[in-house]
């Protein structure tokens, strides 16, 4: 699968619009119509930004945020490990005296 520019995506776009026929541009570029449609409609909503492919960035935000859980979650268990710890030194501490 290609991974496409968002300039590149504009291009293409715009000759899709410019064209009398959408099906030679989609078979041109390789593209299933609904693909370009959907380029189609983010560009005209948003311009070349509604191109720009947000799966890299989501995925590594998605695994940061995976990462930030897990740490969070050692460093609870880890409070509470301290926490019971401190009880028994204290319970323990008043009869070793």
């Amino acid at each position: 699968m290609k991974r496409w520019k968002p300039e590149e995506k504009a291009r293409i776009v715009q000759e899709a619009l410019e064209a009398e026929n959408v099906q030679d541009v989609c078979r041109k570029y390789q593209l299933a119509p609904g693909q370009l449609y959907r380029w189609k409609d983010n560009f005209l909503a948003e311009g070349e930004a509604g191109l720009v492919d947000h799966r890299k960035r989501s995925h590594r935000k998605t695994s940061l945020e995976m990462e930030n859980q897990r740490l969070i979650y050692a460093l609870g268990r880890q409070a509470l490990i301290i926490d019971e710890q401190k009880k028994v030194l204290e319970k323990y501490q008043g009869r070793l005296s």
